[in-house]
């Protein structure tokens, strides 16, 4: 197994678990974790949605260093990364944060996301450029497996 994270490593791992917990500093200093859905829409970065009014948008606005960390409980295995977040405008990246977004949410029963049924301002499609990123697996691994984590 390689110790380095591949684009492939890290779409397939993105598209199967879209379910993130991203850190943010809040402004008196202490961390925030919260919910959000992520997609990658095919590249290394990361996406999500959110409203300009959440605590999130407006902790980014002020420290955009984030954390973002996924769990796939049923494979034991966890994606562990680091950025720099902000909030994008381009069109074409936008469409396609939405059409995956959709993809996503499709698949539930409760269809819209939990970001639609707040009052918290207007859409904001945010991009985490990634700076750190750790892969692991531990399914089947033994104490101090080497093979456990791939970086990047």
């Amino acid at each position: 197994m390689s110790d380095i994270v591949t684009k492939e490593d890290f779409v397939e791992y993105i598209t199967a678990n879209p379910v993130a917990t991203l850190g943010t500093i809040n402004e008196n200093g202490t961390p925030l974790g919260t919910i959000v859905y992520v997609t990658c829409i095919n590249t290394e970065k990361l996406y999500f949605v959110t409203k300009n009014e959440t605590l999130k948008y407006r902790n980014i606005q002020k420290n955009n260093s984030v954390s973002v960390t996924i769990v796939n409980t049923d494979e034991n295995s966890t994606l562990q990364a680091g950025g720099a977040a902000k909030t994008i405008d381009d069109g074409e990246i936008i469409s396609a944060v939405m059409a995956d977004m959709a993809r996503i949410y499709g698949k539930s029963a409760d269809y819209l996301p939990p970001i639609a049924k707040i009052r918290a301002g207007v859409y904001e499609v945010v991009e985490i450029n990634l700076s750190v990123l750790r892969l692991a697996n531990f399914k089947g691994a033994r104490a101090g497996d080497p093979d456990i984590f791939k970086e990047k």
